[in-house]
Order: C-alpha cells, then structure tokens, then sequence
C-alpha cells in the first residue's frame, strides 16, 4: 500500500509530489525502492515525462546510525546506475526547498486552525 500527496503551490512552476509521509512506518530498502517507483509512475500518469526524486530524512548526510541516511544513499545509488526512471537529487530537492522558502511567506492573518499557505 503506498499513498501521494499532490500539491500545487502557488508561485511554483511545478506540481510537488509526496509519498508515504505517513503510512508505511518503517519501509525497508525493498519497500522505499517500490514506493519511489510507484511515485515515478503516478508522476508519469500526470504528464510530467522527467520527475525528479528527492529522498528525505532528518539530515542530509550519511550517518552509519541512522538507517535512513544509508537508504537514501543507497536509492541514489541504485538511480546513478539507471535502476530507475527518474532523476533522484538531493542537490535538486535541497534547491527546490530553498525556492519554496524564498516564495512562500506566511499569511499572518491566517486562523491559526488553518495551517496552508493558500489561506
């Protein structure tokens, strides 16, 4: 079972696409391969003929104690060698998230229950 999120943010020129931010709890190697797969093709289904992946966890260095960072690692890996269909940067998500900062600025008279930039 795998699930995506699908936003459109305004002042983005792309649509930004999550997965599994909060089904699977703890998916091994195996599993992430799939869900990132399953992403690629949803992406694909959507027009969007060159997506690019960005695997996340809480820092963006390999950390041998955190099995997360190996994962990401090793998924890119697995990219680098063409193991998959898209385009799997960290230094494209890194980019992308500092683009969202730069654009995106909270709406301070935004009710607090709503938490989207779209309020």
């Amino acid at each position: 079972m795998s699930h995506i999120f699908i936003f459109e943010v305004p002042d983005y020129p792309r649509l930004l696409l999550v997965s599994d931010a909060a089904i699977i709890i703890a998916p091994d190697l195996a599993a992430k391969k799939d869900i990132v797969q399953n992403a690629i093709d949803c992406a694909i289904a959507l027009g969007i003929s060159q997506p690019r992946v960005a695997v996340l966890a809480a820092v963006e260095t390999v950390h041998p104690a955190m099995s997360a960072t190996i994962d990401a690692a090793s998924l890119a890996k697995m990219a680098h060698r063409g193991q998959s269909s898209a385009d799997w940067s960290m230094d494209h998500w890194r980019s992308t998230m500092r683009s969202l900062r730069q654009r995106w600025r909270p709406n301070t008279s935004c009710p607090r229950s709503q938490a989207t930039p779209t309020c």
